[in-house]
């Protein structure tokens, strides 16, 4: 997932080996799953359509919501600023 952009900045933290490690293995295991969605997705059309337009509305929500947090967190800034 991509990191909103009031939370990019916010110093480097120490590199955990075990961590890094973690972050690899679901890298790995996300790949795989798409490619085993898309090869039984070939056996089911129905389930792939599902597949597809239930992604396409989670990208929508997931996109909708990142912009209302990234409003609230402007928000909470100017007023911060301004007292």
């Amino acid at each position: 997932m991509k990191k909103p952009s009031y939370a990019k900045n916010t110093g480097k933290h120490n590199a955990d080996p075990k961590v890094e490690q973690t972050q690899k293995t679901m890298k790995t295991i996300s790949y795989f799953m798409v490619i085993m969605m898309m090869f039984i997705s070939f056996q089911s059309k129905c389930l792939g359509d599902h597949w597809i337009f239930s992604g396409i509305r989670i990208l929508a929500r997931d996109a909708f919501a990142e912009a209302m947090n990234e409003k609230k967190h402007e928000a909470m800034k100017q007023k911060q600023l301004t007292g």
